[in-house]
């Protein structure tokens, strides 16, 4: 048999428990009755929640914001040194290029000093090349006309470039020393012949008596093979071409002391009633050396010298020869032909 139910009344109905918990509040006896409270779980997690954030937000960000700080002072520090290498490089690379800069300003102005240096040679070149070219022609040979430029490359490049310029003017002084080797031989014997020929006066003084007849000091006509000039004993004599000294000594013909050098090519030259004789047979001698001084020796009606130009043992008048210029430069011709050469 099934057992019965039982009657709605008999049930007793309960309240639906609530899951949470409760909080009873009791004050002190002056205070009143207690208080109770229901908490839900919700609630409590909720609560529980917000004060982890509030935790770790009021713990949490002090740590993280000391981390971010540190981090942030090494950035820091780093940048600082790597501000300070920076600052390092960028003085020695300003110091590197004025260095550089220095150097630079030397080497432009050594290249412009060779530059004007070589443009100088260049001009000395060219009077060069017009000198021999008139040596040249004077002797008859053809050579290389004178440039206006320096052979051996482009004019513009030469210009601009002094190592260029020097190496053309280095073969360009060949071609000229070659040409002047060619003329010089020829011209040789020219230059001789010239240098041979008397040229000025032999001492300073007065033209006192000319070549051709006059009243001798005996009161006679007679023949003067030279000229007279008056001057004061002990003045210096001078030959006036170069030689060498054929006579020097004392002759009954009415000179006295006297010196006579022979020039080549024909030419002779005489110088009487000397004082003294500064030079000896068969010494060479130059254009205007010394080698004599003057006085009244031999035929002689006072103080003078006497001069005589020869030309093949003929004495001949000495006034053109008087007269004529000496060779510029001086110097013994055998000398200056050999250097030349």
């Amino acid at each position: 048999m099934w057992p019965r139910k039982p009657a709605d009344d008999a049930i007793i109905k309960r309240k639906p428990v609530r899951s949470g918990m409760t909080v009873l509040v009791i004050p002190d006896a002056a205070s009143g009755g207690s208080r109770r409270f229901s908490l839900r779980w919700g609630w409590l997690v909720a609560a529980a929640a917000i004060g982890l954030c509030v935790g770790l937000g009021a713990f949490g960000a002090p740590v993280l914001l000391a981390g971010s700080v540190g981090t942030n002072f090494a950035l820091l520090a780093d940048k600082v040194n790597l501000e300070a290498q920076k600052a390092g490089l960028e003085q020695q690379l300003a110091a590197q290029k004025a260095d550089l800069e220095r150097q630079l300003n030397l080497e432009q102005g050594k290249v412009a000093a060779l530059s004007d240096q070589s443009r100088k040679l260049g001009l000395r070149l060219q009077n060069l090349e017009a000198q021999v070219q008139a040596v040249a022609d004077r002797a008859g040979v053809k050579v290389t006309r004178a440039s206006t430029k320096p052979r051996g490359g482009n004019p513009d490049l030469l210009e601009t470039d002094p190592f260029a310029m020097l190496s053309a003017l280095d073969a360009q002084l060949s071609v000229v020393n070659n040409d002047f080797g060619n003329a010089l031989e020829p011209l040789g014997g020219q230059l001789r012949a010239e240098a041979a020929i008397p040229s000025g006066f032999p001492t300073s003084g007065r033209i006192t008596s000319k070549f051709g007849s006059r009243f001798g000091p005996s009161g006679r006509f007679e023949r003067h093979t030279g000229w007279d000039i008056a001057t004061g004993i002990g003045t210096p004599v001078n030959v006036t071409a170069p030689g060498i000294v054929e006579t020097a000594g004392w002759t009954n013909v009415g000179y006295g002391f006297h010196v006579v050098v022979n020039h080549g090519y024909g030419y002779q030259t005489l110088y009487g009633h000397l004082s003294k004789i500064l030079v000896k047979v068969g010494q060479r001698v130059n254009v205007n050396d010394l080698i004599a001084l003057t006085g009244s020796t031999g035929y002689s009606s006072g103080p003078h010298l006497h001069y005589e130009v020869r030309v093949n043992g003929t004495p001949i008048s000495p006034g053109p020869y008087l007269f004529r210029a000496r060779p510029s430069g001086g110097g013994n011709l055998e000398d200056i032909l050999t250097v030349r050469r």
